[in-house]
């Protein structure tokens, strides 16, 4: 959900404009919306997955209003047809670190991944991601020279064998692999060995004379930069992840509009005409396999279900475009600097366009990354974009373009404009 109409919501629903809010298990496990009356009607998730019972109580948690209700209502809807009976006792969150128990549980597949046989992620499977970075946090550890003190201190409670082997494993790694530490520190939950490889075939590259498309561009013209992100991603995928598919290609088209700053309706529309061209091309396959031979039993395509196209859209734009891509551009990014330096073209790290960020942001312009280090939101920043004297606005420069900015001749929402006015950064005369 957009930040912009996200906070509006919550802002109505606290202030009583809202009487009625219904929402996702996504929603209360994060946000501070106490209610009177809080009605729970599945003890599940996205798709089917159980909840924590902490997790349900923690949402009981939100009835009750502070400074307005002396108690709160906590309906359980159909309770008695749940498959379990989560709610009959209570059940408090357990705090444990991460890493001791990741290192308790899988502490041999991690000294397979410290031997460079990372387990491959696939969607859903969290012990590989929990693994891999396990691994990369102790070969980071092992580059800043600090592993054993920092194993002793997460790990007091194994056995010194079983400690001093994941030390081990960890130098051993961190010799072998040779990158600088503070690239491995701030880069711990991407694979190393991956890292490595593609630093191999950067400077490959940059010695060949390719440098120019290494290089990662700004987005603004959308055609070029979809091929240059396609060639990126592609790039990244296939030497850290170890992965030939060709979803990256899909990945960028989507990617370099969000960028850009396009809305999330333009990107829905996109994702549904998408669906719909595909589905024409399967029901030609069929049409054309049922003239030819009428015996055929192949089934007619299903129609598109709008409603999971919206939805996988989402998890291409949250997931794998504003976390895992951020993620993997940070490091390209990072690792692209080393092999410039290393070759000696460290003058050409400054034309680096700083993708990771402009990938978690959703938009391209330094003036956009400082009105959003303000407090608006992407949307607000989106629609301000067309407006700005300049795109390399420092946030001091925003401020005090904002201040003196007659808001009247911008033609934007008056939601952008309030949003504007509670932040105060436009003076209320100006808006008159």
């Amino acid at each position: 959900m957009p930040t912009l109409l996200r906070e509006s919501i919550e802002s109505a629903f606290k202030s009583g404009a809202l009487k009625f809010l219904a929402c996702t298990t996504t929603l209360f496990q994060g946000v501070n919306l106490p209610a009177r009356n809080v009605f729970i009607d599945t003890p599940t998730r996205g798709t089917n997955s159980r909840l924590d019972p902490a997790a349900l109580w923690n949402f009981a948690g939100r009835a009750g209003r502070m400074k307005a209700d002396i108690v709160g209502n906590v309906f359980l809807v159909d309770y008695d047809e749940w498959p379990d009976k989560p709610m009959n006792s209570f059940v408090g969150y357990r705090i444990e670190p991460a890493f001791g128990k990741a290192a308790a549980d899988h502490g041999s597949a991690i000294l397979q991944a410290l031997a460079g046989e990372l387990p491959r992620m696939v969607p859903g499977d969290e012990v590989a991601g929990k693994v891999r970075a396990a691994a990369g946090l102790l070969i980071a550890r092992a580059a800043r020279g600090d592993v054993a003190l920092f194993a002793s201190r997460s790990l007091s409670s194994f056995a010194a064998k079983d400690r001093d082997a994941l030390v081990v494993a960890a130098q051993a790694a961190s010799d072998g692999i040779g990158l600088p530490a503070t690239l491995l520190s701030t880069n711990w939950t991407v694979d190393p060995f991956g890292l490595k490889r593609l630093f191999n075939e950067l400077v490959s590259k940059i010695v060949a004379g390719e440098i120019d498309g290494l290089i990662p561009v700004n987005p603004h013209d959308y055609l070029p930069a979809r091929k240059a992100y396609e060639s990126i991603f592609m790039r990244a995928q296939r030497l850290v992840n170890l992965s030939a598919s060709r979803f990256p290609a899909l990945v960028a088209g989507v990617a370099v509009k969000w960028m850009q700053g396009t809305p999330y309706p333009v990107l829905l529309a996109d994702a549904i005409r998408r669906e719909e061209r595909t589905l024409a091309k399967k029901i030609k396959a069929y049409e054309d396999e049922i003239a030819s031979n009428a015996k055929s039993r192949k089934r007619r395509p299903k129609p598109i279900d709008i409603n999971d196209v919206i939805r996988k859209e989402f998890d291409l734009i949250e997931d794998v475009i504003r976390f895992r891509y951020v993620q993997l551009g940070k490091a390209y990014i990072d690792v692209l600097a080393l092999a410039l330096r290393h070759c000696g073209f460290e003058a050409r790290i400054k034309e680096i366009f700083d993708f990771s960020l402009a990938l978690e942001l959703g938009v391209c312009t330094r003036s956009g990354w400082s009105f959003m280090e303000l407090g608006l939101s992407r949307i607000a920043a989106a629609a301000l974009e067309p407006h700005f004297p300049n795109s390399d606005l420092s946030v001091q420069h925003a401020r005090d373009w904002l201040r003196k900015l007659d808001v009247t001749q911008l033609q934007i929402s008056s939601v952008i404009v309030d949003e504007m006015l509670s932040l105060g950064l436009i003076e209320l005369e100006n808006f008159a």
